[in-house]
């Protein structure tokens, strides 16, 4: 293309021409623009008020600020308010506030003084060129008290003071003055000031009178700020605002100022403060003192729950609740209570963060402190994390089992979903371990039911599953509806479908249920149970429904069944059933064995004496256990003839055996020393019987029962003498508590057969053995208990204890040594002098040389 061509002047007249149109064209829409901004502009004057939402978008921010000129020449023409109308005044200020431009400045200071005045004067404090601009506004302005405008427009902003006093120093009397003002803002600007004049004393006085100000900036700055010359007294000022004023900020800063500037003479004791003045003192503790700390935990421990509060929000930021459940010592309970008060009462305010730290440690003394205070108070989550940590613990320690214990006890209290689900998975997993299960089903909560209930009663149809009677009671702390209709079933169930321990402990349920309609089937099945828990089921039903209870036995009575006649019959004497008496009479002839042997007890139960001793031909029962029942009833309640009856049996050379051996049996069950007397008497006699009557015999260990057979032995053969020796022998710890009783009651007739009886079963030997143990109690009680005895082959045990380490020992020595100082002690401690073995003799003589000393210096 040939371009010389084109550019041609003809060419460039016509674009030349183009051009100006454009411009012109422009020019035209900007004036166009302008006249309408113009316009619309105008017209807010004539509808004053807020612009609305059209009036709002036209009139938007970067529109006015781009015509600020035009605005401002508009707004002096037609009336400054048209400013405030479109806002723009607002936006000079928040321009001013980012870019500090002169005209902004000046027309911030012209336009909108009200609510701008603050701002240029801060900006005049750190620029001197727009300074000179203020100061010279301000001599324009002709007002009287031009600095008050300058605090008004203001709402508290920090400024420096310092730079403030060299701006306006020669404002300081109307400074001054402002002092004075009703409006706090003035106040304010005006201490600012007067903070940094050290050369007027009228300054430093209207300091002083403001730390009592109303307003609290104006007392937070006096704090922070002010350097008086009397150091006492400003010290004292802001003590008292560190403990007294009700604000925080203004503590705050007073205590930071005395920490800086006052910590020689700063003093204070928490424990004197009136308990505003020491809940101000707990906000403000160092958390880098450790005497700050030990004053919070005195606190901790106040009935005043604010200072509670407060003591356990700054322990628990320093981390000593922490450090204080970490740390515990499950060796020293003392202290361990002294913590776990502590820490209860800081969750009683709800600082309780640091539980969570206790189910992460394997600390005894951590883990305990927790799970008892969750068992009272505390976030409820925790419980499931720490309870399951203490429950996986083996139970090989003592203090295992405590935390063991304490932990089923937190679930039963406040224990969670998640909690009793670990709960259950435990039960199910240690159900063989009994230990384990029955303290499990001791600690379910009533709110576990829908949660256990199908658990338990899978537990309920094992017959390995050994805690029975703690799974009745779980049982029935819940709703009977939820498991009634089972336990129905398993009662009513055939004997193979259900192992008998099963049925016994379900009927044992449904009587604790108390259900009225459940008696016909409670009295039909009460053979499940044993006679002597029917007895006590009997008393129970009786309790809650006596009147149906008696009409049901009466007609169950007359059954054929002779296992219900027999536990029926049983449980009448509990029950006060007199009425039955004559059935229970004529029950002796019944054709059961059973039934027999309830009737014989159900009197003896009754007390009826004269039945029970005319029942002496039932001695020759064909059924042998009716014989021993038949002998021990006789034996219980029968009278002396009775008595004599059955001693006529033994000794009557054409009774047999069968009848002899329940005779036996009957007398070792009474009570009365007469037939102790029968059975000696068998043992003098007869060989025939010995182990029968001497297991009789053994079986009497009451003191009056020994103290007739010591008698026995004192006057018997020597023969008896061995009997009745093996008879002491077989009772043996029993027995020889009950003969040292008697011992220490001193009965003199007795005192030697009884030392004899103990030195022949060999218990002087074993206490001898005792004086060797390591605990020095058991040492004790055996020093004592050989001194009571005195044989010589006590005293021989007992001078080897002579130079024993505990002086309670030593001291029963010497006093068991003081009753052979006497006559009747010669022999015996004459042979303890010569006796073989040489350290018996050297000890004697220690000892006797020791007595003497204290027999002289008393």
């Amino acid at each position: 293309m040939n371009w010389k061509a084109l550019v041609t002047p003809q060419n460039l007249l016509i674009a030349a021409a183009i051009a100006t149109l454009i411009v012109l064209v422009l020019i035209i829409i900007v004036l166009i623009k302008r006249y309408t901004f113009t316009k619309k502009l105008i017209g807010l004057k004539d509808n004053p008020g807020p612009m609305d939402k059209e009036q709002a978008d036209y009139f938007s921010k970067s529109r006015l600020l781009h015509r600020s000129s035009l605005v401002e020449k508009i707004g002096i023409k037609q009336g400054i308010e048209i400013l405030d109308t479109c806002r723009i005044n607002q936006y000079w200020l928040e321009e001013l506030k980012l870019h500090k431009r002169k005209s902004l400045y000046d027309r911030v200071l012209n336009y909108y003084p009200d609510k701008g005045l603050f701002t240029c004067f801060l900006i005049a404090l750190e620029r001197k060129e727009f300074a000179l601009r203020l100061i010279q506004w301000l001599d324009n302005s002709g007002e009287f008290l031009v600095m008050r405008r300058i605090a008004l427009s203001g709402v508290g902003e920090e400024f420096s003071g310092k730079k403030a006093l060299e701006l306006f120093k020669d404002n300081l009397p109307q400074i001054r003055e402002m002092t004075g003002d009703p409006e706090w803002a003035s106040r304010y600007f005006a201490i600012k000031i007067l903070l940094y004049d050290e050369q007027h004393e009228q300054s430093t006085r209207a300091i002083w009178e403001c730390f009592s100000d109303p307003h609290s900036l104006i007392r937070k700055t006096i704090a922070r700020e002010f350097s008086g010359d009397n150091r006492e007294k400003l010290y004292n000022e802001l003590y008292r605002l560190f403990l007294c004023d009700p604000v925080q900020e203004v503590r705050s800063a007073a205590k930071d100022r005395i920490s800086r500037d006052f910590t020689d003479i700063y003093n204070i004791n928490i424990d004197s403060l009136k308990p505003w003045e020491a809940l101000h003192a707990l906000e403000h503790l160092s958390a880098f003192s450790k005497a700050d700390e030990d004053t919070a935990i005195r606190f901790l421990d106040n009935d005043n729950l604010e200072l509670r509060f407060s003591a356990a929000r700054f322990l628990e930021e320093r981390g000593a609740l922490k450090r204080l459940l970490l740390n515990a010592d499950m060796g020293d309970r003392k202290d361990l209570a002294r913590i776990e008060n502590l820490l209860t009462k800081s969750c009683e305010v709800h600082i309780s963060a640091f539980l969570e730290n206790a189910a992460k440690s394997s600390n005894p003394g951590t883990l305990l402190i927790g799970v008892n205070i969750l068992a009272k108070t505390g976030d409820v989550s925790l419980i499931q994390p720490i309870c399951s940590r203490i429950l996986s613990l083996p139970q090989d320690s003592v203090e295992n089992k405590l935390l063991f214990d304490k932990a089923l006890v937190c679930i039963k209290k406040r224990g969670t979903e998640k909690s009793l689900v670990f709960l259950k998975d435990m039960l199910i997993k240690n159900k063989y371990n009994r230990e384990y299960a029955e303290k499990i089903l001791n600690s379910l909560p009533p709110q576990s039911a829908p949660l256990l209930m199908g658990t338990l009663l899978d537990l309920f149809c094992d017959s390995k599953f050994l805690a029975r009677d703690e799974l009745r009671s779980a049982l029935v702390r819940f709703p009977s509806y939820m498991y009634i209709q089972k336990i129905l079933s398993i009662i009513k169930s055939g004997r193979g479908q259900y192992a008998h321990i099963m049925r016994m402990d379900a009927l044992k349920i449904l009587v604790e249920l108390k259900q009225s309609f459940c008696l016909q089937t409670i009295l039909e099945n009460l053979p499940i149970l044993p006679l002597e828990e029917a007895r006590k089921v009997a008393i129970l039903l009786v309790e809650f429904n006596k009147k149906d209870f008696f009409q049901l036995s009466e007609r169950l009575l007359e059954s054929n069944d002779s296992a219900l006649r027999a536990s029926l019959i049983s449980c009448m004497p509990a029950v006060d059933g007199q009425v039955f008496l004559k059935y229970i009479k004529e029950a002796l002839n019944d054709a059961d064995p059973e039934v027999r042997i309830s009737a014989v007890w159900a009197l003896v139960d009754f007390k009826e004496k004269k039945t029970i001793s005319q029942a002496i031909s039932m001695l020759r029962d064909p059924v042998e256990r009716v014989r021993t029942e038949v002998a021990k009833s006789i034996a219980e309640i029968g009278s002396e003839s009775a008595l004599e009856e059955l001693k006529n049996i033994l000794n009557d050379k054409n009774e047999v055996q069968s009848v002899k051996l329940p005779a036996i049996k009957g007398l070792s069950a009474s009570s009365s020393l007469l037939s102790i007397d029968i059975l000696c008497d068998l043992l003098v006699h007869s060989d025939e019987y010995d182990k029968e009557a001497i297991w009789a015999l053994s079986a009497k260990t009451l003191k009056n029962e020994m103290s007739c057979m010591v008698e026995k032995f004192k006057d018997g053969t020597p023969g008896l003498r061995d009997k009745l020796t093996t008879v002491f022998s077989k009772m043996k710890e029993t027995g020889e508590t009950v003969l040292v009783e008697l011992l220490k009651e001193d009965i003199t007739a007795l005192k030697p057969f009884i030392c004899l009886v103990l030195e022949n079963t060999g218990y002087i030997e074993s206490q001898i053995r005792f004086l060797k143990h390591r605990d020095p109690a058991i040492r004790r009680k055996a020093a004592s208990e050989l001194s009571y005895i005195g044989t010589e082959s006590a005293f021989r045990g007992i001078v080897l204890a002579a130079r024993d380490s505990d002086e309670e020992v030593r001291i029963a020595v010497t006093k068991a040594l003081e009753k052979l100082n006497k006559p009747d002690g010669t022999r015996i401690l004459k042979s303890l002098q010569e006796d073989p073995d040489k350290k018996v003799r050297k000890y004697t003589s220690w000892a006797l040389n020791r007595l003497s000393s204290i027999n002289m210096e008393s």
